[in-house]
């Protein structure tokens, strides 16, 4: 790979990767704060609650590549003026789904946590911590329209410092909402919910202003998207969608499962569960700079050069995410001690998890960063379809089958995962290959 292309990618790739990372950081962080409450019960409730509420805006996460897809195309095509008109169908789509959604999901919150959990004493605590996630959905879904548009123009260093900004406020609301402090008395593990809704409308606000000072202001919030537009952010926006809500149900259900398995084992797994994640984020936002690269390169009907920027990407983030995976191979009882309450039992049911997790994060530079090279292609209908039968015709019944034929615990679990990872690896790869990707029109 020349090294201009390898600039081009690393500029664009890592300052999404450590606006991301610093996500997850502050997610560890709350976990971490909560953790010293010294309450199985409300690690576990945070964990049910946080993804109760991906399941919520999952059906919004779509509009961000629905947006990032269209704008990079644009732009490939030298079309700025259009990237703003995307962007206002984006944010438009965004408010008005949001809106809806909040209501849906608002009105069923206390059935939906008693369906992923039936611990009094959990439910209790994660009822009133989803109610508040449930509250910032119309800023999610916002804020991931406007993050399509600056990566697509290729301007991800916006992004990220407004997205740090963000994480940062989260920190400090959560911490004063959680312990008490300031006035405010203390919440518990609520607290985090509230923190993290609040954090995301300061972001919604420094958004606003930052594009509209940048953008072009005659037609940000001004002009209606065309109707070809719309169409267009919603061809791209469905399948993703309805990828990640199935992603979201998948999750919900292995939670579910671990779930019965005992209430330490689910507070183990939420705290491995974001604990990789933060590991492999890197690997996503190369992955998100892909779609951009791709998008351009069609833009400008350059079809080889489109190619050569999936294999490019998981060229530069295999070797990331297997340094990245070393720490939780080599200290993984250090690591976990720092998300858990000190309970050396809990540590120990997480170690050998933790570990697999390490040892396998390099396959991820597949399962990351080709789906998002297709999405990039305007190929997220077929991505959608390999996602869903991965996990519900793979990846699930494996869990399954771990959990109560076999009754393998939480090992038996993270162990068949790595089937579902390695299938995936082989299914995206001969998507990538066979091209068929470069007819699709935006």
């Amino acid at each position: 790979m020349q090294a201009t292309r390898q600039q081009q990618l690393l500029a664009l790739g890592l300052p999404i990767s450590a606006g991301m990372l610093s996500q997850s950081l502050l997610s560890l962080v709350d976990i971490s704060m909560v953790a010293r409450l010294n309450d199985a019960n409300a690690l576990a409730a945070v964990g049910i609650g946080s993804y109760a509420s991906f399941l919520a805006v999952s059906l919004i996460i779509g509009i961000a590549v629905g947006v990032q897809a269209i704008v990079a195309r644009r732009a490939g095509a030298n079309q700025h003026r259009a990237t703003v008109e995307v962007l206002n169908g984006g944010l438009l789509m965004a408010l008005l789904a949001g809106l809806l959604l909040t209501l849906l999901f608002y009105y069923f919150s206390d059935t939906i946590i008693t369906t992923f959990n039936s611990d009094k004493g959990v439910q209790a605590i994660a009822n009133p911590y989803y109610d508040f996630r449930i509250l910032g959905i119309i800023a999610v879904g916002i804020n991931f329209a406007f993050r399509g548009y600056w990566n697509g123009i290729k301007q991800s260093m916006t992004y990220m410092k407004i997205l740090l900004v963000i994480h940062l406020c989260n920190f400090a609301l959560s911490y004063v909402f959680i312990f008490g402090g300031l006035g405010i008395a203390p919440m518990g593990a609520p607290g985090s919910g509230l923190g993290t809704t609040v954090a995301l409308y300061i972001g919604t606000v420094l958004f606003a202003i930052t594009t509209f000072i940048r953008a072009d202001s005659a037609v940000l919030f001004r002009r209606l998207p065309t109707t070809s537009t719309l169409r267009s952010i919603v061809k791209l926006a469905t399948p993703n969608s309805l990828q990640q809500l199935t992603v979201a149900l998948g999750v919900s259900i292995l939670y579910w499962i671990i779930g019965q398995i005992g209430v330490d084992q689910l507070a183990v797994a939420h705290a491995i569960i974001n604990i990789t994640l933060f590991i492999i984020l890197p690997g996503t936002g190369m992955g998100i700079a892909a779609t951009t690269l791709v998008g351009s390169a069609l833009g400008k009907q350059d079809v080889s050069d489109a190619y050569r920027w999936g294999w490019d990407t998981v060229a530069v983030t295999a070797p990331i995410l297997a340094v990245l995976g070393l720490p939780l191979i080599l200290a993984p009882e250090w690591i976990l001690s720092i998300f858990l309450p000190s309970d050396p039992a809990l540590i120990a049911l997480g170690t050998l998890p933790l570990q697999i997790s390490g040892a396998f994060a390099f396959l991820q530079a597949f399962t990351l960063t080709l789906p998002q090279s297709l999405n990039g292609a305007g190929d997220s209908k077929r991505v959608m379809l390999y996602s869903i039968a991965l996990q519900w015709l793979v990846g699930l019944p494996l869990a399954l089958a771990a959990a109560f034929v076999f009754n393998l615990g939480l090992i038996g679990i993270w162990s068949v995962q790595i089937i579902e990872r390695i299938i995936a690896t082989i299914v995206y790869t001969k998507r990538w290959r066979s091209k068929k990707w470069q007819h699709h029109k935006l």
